[in-house]
């Protein structure tokens, strides 16, 4: 499939490690953003979108050292979708999986995996109204679900949704 413009001007401006710091830092929970060694950000080489789906998604993976030391790796993924994707967990538990599976690979003698950190980045001209949480879309009646609990795959991705923020605060996100 042909690179669409978003692809070239995303892959541009966010595969360089200095830009992507500043989106990235935006979004995660500033425990998170003080915990990271941000002059450690280096890309990884790789996709982990469908084929099928790069005409609407384009990803980078980055990886950077935790403070206390050991690995994170922060996936970012860039919709070009102009309304929310209700399967977008889905979606990254599904790149999670490939990218913990490739880095198993790389590294098989391995105890423990790192964190992906997942951010989709979101230019649609509709706020992203889907829920974050994966099991949002598990279907479980309410009274057993908190028995299932930790049965469940669960987590939440964060969005970067650029449609609820200024143009001028965009301007000013710094590394």
């Amino acid at each position: 499939m042909t690179p669409t413009p978003h692809d070239a001007l995303f892959k541009e401006v966010f595969s360089k490690p200095e830009n992507a710091a500043g989106t990235l830092r935006a979004v995660v929970p500033a425990v998170i953003g003080e915990s990271l060694d941000w002059s450690t950000l280096t890309r990884c080489p790789g996709s982990f979108v469908d084929p099928a789906l790069q005409e609407w998604h384009t990803d980078l993976l980055f990886s950077a050292r935790w403070r206390g030391g050991g690995d994170a790796l922060l996936y970012l993924l860039y919709e070009h979708q102009s309304s929310p994707d209700e399967q977008m967990a889905f979606r990254l538990l599904r790149y999670m999986v490939r990218i913990w599976e490739h880095w198993w690979s790389e590294h098989p003698k391995a105890k423990l995996i790192p964190a992906v950190i997942p951010v989709a980045l979101y230019h649609g001209d509709l706020s992203w109204s889907v829920p974050l949480l994966f099991n949002a879309l598990i279907d479980v009646p309410e009274t057993v679900r908190s028995a299932l609990g930790h049965h469940l795959v669960d987590f939440s991705h964060m969005v970067d949704d650029l449609s609820e923020i200024p143009d001028d605060r965009l301007r000013a996100r710094a590394c």
